[in-house]
């Protein structure tokens, strides 16, 4: 009964979407395609279209139906399938976007070349979201401490979550305000929500860690596997990597979730401009804070180291203004500085 119900809502809700779009004064409509496995694992094809009713845009979900391949071919019949019930025209489609997997971009074999085979005004444009979601995933993938970095916030969110005991303990005595999360390859806010939860449960996650590994009941790997991540969280660099990574994902995430989809192509160019704009004046912003979140990070708890784990020297060669060269030797927070921060600010 429940389900029948909720069936003739659809169809109810479908059915105005669809009188909305064909109204006289609305006519042309964009569509925004992706897929993603639910969590039975069957592979659903999501159709959302974009129109403007009233004088104002709209944004709304069409259906999702389960796909059998990702080839061009199949998810174009499946459009084709889904429009042709609705009794939506792809000749009135002006735009269409989707993320920049190969099967959906290419320009002579990709879903939006086989839709503009049919109608030459439906312009693609990729997801500004999923173009910025790869631009952070890049940079988190360049530096070798970076990659250590996350990877060890996953081992802690593995650790704790793989057993019900562990998960109550840091949840009671760990007194944290937001829970662990665990990161996600596709969704790069993920990132920002698992470093906060981190940056604001510093001290309480080590106190649980320390707390496991000091408990005689424990069972030895447990404590081995508490105790190399108690060591590895009470590092400097690591506690000034969550300063840092908060402030940069906090931006790119807003940015990420502000980007919308846009059917004109001139308006895509504008957009991209003021998007990478704000990014480039907030990473201004975000440098010289990295000059002074030592302070801070050793603020976050008493055990954190007050120096650098790497002892060894950093050897920069400098050409100075008489033209004359030189060798600096540089250690510590100089060496982190220039050897992992500011290249971390240039990617």
């Amino acid at each position: 009964m429940h389900e029948e119900l909720i069936e003739i809502m659809g169809k109810h809700v479908q059915g105005e979407i669809v009188n909305q779009i064909n109204n006289l004064d609305t006519k042309y409509y964009s569509i925004i395609v992706d897929s993603t496995p639910d969590l039975t694992h069957v592979d659903q094809l999501v159709i959302v279209v974009r129109y403007c009713y009233n004088g104002k845009p709209c944004e709304r979900f069409l259906t999702f139906l389960p796909i059998e391949n990702h080839s061009s071919t199949t998810l174009f019949n499946k459009i084709q399938q889904v429009l042709g019930e609705q009794k939506l025209s792809l000749e009135s489609i002006r735009g269409q976007s989707y993320d920049n997997a190969p099967n959906m971009k290419r320009s002579e074999k990709g879903l939006q070349a086989l839709l503009k085979n049919i109608n030459r005004y439906a312009d693609y444009v990729p997801c500004a979201a999923h173009s910025l979601n790869l631009v952070g995933e890049k940079a988190v993938s360049t530096l070798p401490e970076v990659v250590d970095y996350f990877g060890i916030l996953q081992e802690l969110y593995v650790f704790f979550s793989g057993s019900p005991r562990r998960w109550g303990i840091l949840n009671t005595q760990g007194n944290l305000h937001f829970s662990l999360k665990s990161l996600s390859v596709t969704r790069w806010p993920a990132h920002y929500e698992a470093v906060r939860a981190i940056k604001n449960g510093y001290l309480g996650i080590l106190q649980t860690l320390k707390h496991i590994f000091e408990d005689s009941e424990e069972k030895p790997e447990c404590k081995r596997d508490a105790k190399n991540l108690y060591h590895k969280l009470v590092k400097l660099e690591y506690a000034i990597f969550t300063f840092v990574w908060e402030e940069v994902l906090d931006i790119s995430t807003k940015q990420v979730r502000n980007a919308k989809p846009l059917v004109l192509m001139y308006l895509k160019v504008i957009f991209c401009y003021h998007l990478c704009f704000h990014l480039l004046k907030s990473s201004e912003k975000i440098q010289p804070i990295g000059l002074h979140t030592e302070s801070d990070a050793k603020g976050l708890c008493d055990d954190i180291t007050s120096s650098y784990s790497d002892a060894s020297k950093l050897i920069v060669t400098r050409t100075f203004s008489d033209g004359t060269s030189g060798i600096i030797s540089l250690r510590g927070a100089d060496k982190f500085r220039i050897e992992v921060l500011y290249q971390l600010y240039e990617c």
